[in-house]
């Protein structure tokens, strides 16, 4: 039976400079990221791109770091929350996974030419679209020390002559011995045949040189007009972030705010299967799992139908998009 999972990974050196393995580092120190590469390690190891987060397992985190069960499932909920690992998947179905970790499992499988198992309802990439990436290969060699044909003596550093230079030079004049007293006249187009070679390959390098500007994109400096246009966006989202911060709050604010039961939903769309990206298009359309939201009633009708409606995730969005054109309408109507 062939190993689901891989034997090796990719480990990007920047991942010290991403904000987020920064945020995990200064809330749990090193423990929090032992953790992290402990987990991500496990889920290419065993299955490719997930893991479930069994009691097994984080014993084992914990027993291999000598730290406690429950501060490694605080770090992975923290880990959820700063979006390291996919949130949705981690409280519907206790599933690590993320869609960086899936990106370098299915271009590790194309390259290898090997099977891709990524199961739908966790599947957070297309995977008819993911380019597969293959490793840049530099030249032993520089232009310049190119290694020279098997005959003739290698000369590295000194350019190589071409087949029209070698019978272009002239033969040698032979002197005229004492013995023969016609001299031979020397041509001059003999002596001029290297530098109109010269020449000829001068403004050819020229004609190239220049088609090669031509054809090129021009040089611009964008780099001023991005620079102004951050400049005004940044000096009107301070003007914005102050005028919200001088206007007054409402006293009763908090008991104003709709009450959302958001693990409630999770569980709820997990038991029925559905994917996430269809759990996230749901959860918007419901203001994340706002009490009294019709979409709570959904629910019954899906139990209620015992199996015929059978692509629950698109029955619900449907709804919540009728009920939100018909909120619409009515209030154009008042």
């Amino acid at each position: 039976m062939a190993k689901q999972g891989l034997s090796y990974y990719q480990a990007e050196t920047d991942r010290f400079q991403d904000i987020k393995i920064k945020r995990l580092k200064k809330k749990y120190g090193c423990e929090g990221y032992a953790v992290y590469t402990y987990i991500e390690n496990e889920i290419y190891r065993n299955n490719g791109c997930f893991i479930k987060a069994t009691d097994d397992i984080i014993f084992d985190i914990a027993e291999y770091w000598a730290i406690d069960e429950e501060q490694v499932e605080t770090i992975i909920n923290f880990c959820a929350d700063i979006d390291i690992f996919d949130s949705i998947t981690w409280k519907s179905r206790q599933v690590l996974t993320s869609e960086r970790i899936q990106q370098k499992y299915v271009s590790v499988c194309k390259h290898a030419h090997k099977a891709i198992i990524l199961p739908e309802e966790i599947r957070l990439i297309d995977i008819q679209t993911e380019q597969v990436r293959r490793p840049v290969t530099l030249p032993l060699f520089s232009e310049d020390n190119q290694p020279e044909p098997a005959t003739g003596t290698p000369h590295y550093g000194q350019p190589r002559l071409l087949e029209h230079d070698i019978t272009a030079q002239p033969e040698p004049a032979k002197e005229p011995t004492q013995s023969s007293p016609i001299s031979v006249p020397q041509n001059p187009d003999f002596a001029n045949i290297r530098e109109i070679s010269r020449k000829t390959r001068t403004e050819s390098d020229k004609r190239k040189e220049n088609k090669t500007n031509s054809s090129s994109i021009p040089l611009t400096n964008p780099v001023p007009d991005l620079k102004e246009e951050a400049e005004k966006l940044l000096s009107s989202l301070q003007k914005r972030q102050l005028a919200v911060s001088q206007s007054p709050k409402p006293e009763n604010e908090d008991e104003k705010a709709p009450k959302r039961n958001e693990t409630g939903l999770l569980q709820q769309l997990g038991m029925l299967n559905i994917p996430p990206n269809q759990m996230r298009e749901i959860c918007q359309l419901c203001r994340y799992g706002e009490i009294g939201h019709p979409v709570w009633t959904l629910f019954d009708e899906i139990r209620r139908s015992r199996g015929r409606i059978t692509m629950p995730g698109l029955f619900i969005i449907s709804r919540l998009k009728q009920l939100r054109q018909s909120a619409g309408t009515n209030q154009k109507a008042v």
